[in-house]
């Protein structure tokens, strides 16, 4: 998230340039969805009303899902070929070979490992996110009297007891909030994907027919 953290990236390159990176991307609708979980999941700040935090966290959740530019930043100080882009698609239908790749990056020998046992941790089915009570007023007024009342671990424990629930879907998109990313997006992911020799249509949100 460069535009969050701009002097990261110079900050590791003054640690060292010899060093090899993994940069994974997901099709972008979709890592927003999750990084919106995550983070209400976190308690991390962020908007509650998911729509509303695609134009108010739009640092976080959309330009950190602009890949082209993201990278730009990195080969401004790193080789391209000390970065290595893994698609999560190409890691859940092939994660062998994605493995084998990523430890043949970093000059490891694959054979050495056992992947038989991958395991899928950080799943979405396992977070909680607030309920729509947490958009209006008496929601935020209740949130309010109950940081007064409780210390800030048991109001923490209080709040996600009452207003949070686990996913039982993914956040649902408003037409206006799916075009508005759509323009931010489409093209540099199109260039993007070409780039790492990938069809255009390789996620779904940059075919014709998305919307």
């Amino acid at each position: 998230m460069h535009e969050l953290y701009p002097n990261a990236i110079k900050r590791i390159a003054e640690y060292s340039k010899n060093l090899k990176f993994f940069y994974l991307v997901r099709e972008p609708f979709s890592r927003i969805e999750s990084h919106w979980m995550e983070l209400v999941n976190s308690d991390i700040y962020v908007r509650y009303d998911f729509n509303k935090a695609i134009r108010d966290n739009q640092n976080i959740l959309v330009h950190s899902g602009n890949y082209l530019r993201q990278l730009e930043q990195w080969y401004k100080y790193f080789p391209k070929e000390a970065i290595k882009v893994v698609f999560f698609e190409d890691l859940i239908s092939n994660p062998k070979q994605v493995y084998a790749d990523c430890f043949k990056h970093i000059g490891v020998d694959s054979s050495r490992w056992n992947f038989e046992d991958i395991i899928h941790e950080n799943r979405a089915a396992d977070k909680r996110i607030p309920r729509n009570i947490l958009n209006n007023k008496v929601g935020k007024l209740s949130m309010r009297f109950i940081n007064k009342l409780f210390s800030e671990k048991q109001a923490s424990r209080f709040k996600r007891q009452l207003f949070f629930r686990k996913v039982s879907e993914r956040p649902r998109w408003d037409s206006e909030s799916r075009l508005w990313v759509k323009s931010q997006l489409d093209k540099v992911i199109a260039t993007f994907l070409e780039k790492q020799e990938k069809p255009l249509d390789f996620w779904k949100s940059t075919k014709p027919d998305r919307l």
